[in-house]
């Protein structure tokens, strides 16, 4: 079953992504995706509510409920958050979540599984999002990959990415001491579980795609495994990657003009 959050919870997730890539130069947004919303589009609801045209929502595994994202917009548009929005635009955003046409032309849409990432035309979107899925992904590099492709010449990319155990463990980075074999016993057949990158990869693989990284925001925590503790295969963890509880990191897509080439 899917887990019923409250509003409040996506008004906060939206305005944690967008007030920090509106600090970093961007305006609003008229085409937003969002990789795992879950079933609950509540995110993009509040970015629909806020000003953009367009949401798309991608991911791996459908868990969608028109019936739970019916409840949680009328709960949302109850919020004095939007006190101030048009009932025009309301009308606009209830007709697209069930699939209608509407006067002001906003589309939803959500797609699985991530292959379908290809009906999304490539530098199309200016502000792709994520909260506490990146730490999900197979491959972060593919991910990380589809980001720059979907995303528009100076579009922003904002992902929240959570690196505790996900009650995998007893303390809250204690997935980092598990062997291989052990890891694959502790997945099972889930379709996924968590790739235990740490930040520093995720960093680095941003780092070599047409991005330039323009924040990151660290929580950290020391009261977790020590270096003894660590599986042989996360030894060379760093100290900042082995405190580092959760991030926020958000980067523009460069235009191709600025993309160094190698020599």
């Amino acid at each position: 079953a899917v887990e019923r959050k409250p509003a409040r919870h996506f008004v906060d997730i939206w305005q944690s992504h967008y007030a920090a890539a509106r600090a970093n130069g961007m305006k609003m947004p008229d085409s937003v995706v969002e990789i795992g919303p879950g079933g609950a589009v509540g995110v993009g609801f509040c970015a629909l509510l806020a000003g953009a045209r367009r949401y798309v929502g991608l991911d791996e595994v459908d868990h969608a409920s028109q019936s739970l994202n019916t409840e949680i917009f009328e709960e949302l548009i109850r919020l004095e958050d939007w006190s101030g929005i048009s009932r025009e635009r309301i009308e606009a955003i209830g007709l697209a979540i069930r699939n209608q046409p509407n006067l002001l032309g906003i589309e939803l849409r959500y797609k699985t599984p991530m292959v379908a990432a290809a009906e999304v035309e490539s530098g199309s979107v200016d502000f792709l999002i994520s909260s506490v899925v990146m730490e999900h992904v197979d491959n972060i590099t593919d991910t990380y990959e589809l980001c720059a492709r979907l995303l528009k010449p100076d579009g922003m990319m904002s992902h929240l990415i959570d690196f505790s155990c996900h009650g995998t463990a007893n303390r809250w980075n204690g997935h980092w001491c598990y062997d291989s074999d052990t890891w694959r016993k502790i997945r099972g057949d889930r379709p996924y579980l968590l790739n235990r990158a740490p930040c520093s990869a995720h960093l680095e693989t941003i780092a070599k795609l047409p991005f330039e990284i323009t924040s990151t925001k660290r929580e950290t925590r020391t009261d977790g495994l020590v270096r003894s503790d660590l599986a042989t295969e996360f030894t060379n963890l760093s100290d900042e990657d082995l405190t580092t509880r959760s991030v926020q990191i958000q980067a523009r897509r460069l235009p191709e003009e600025q993309v160094s080439t190698p020599n």
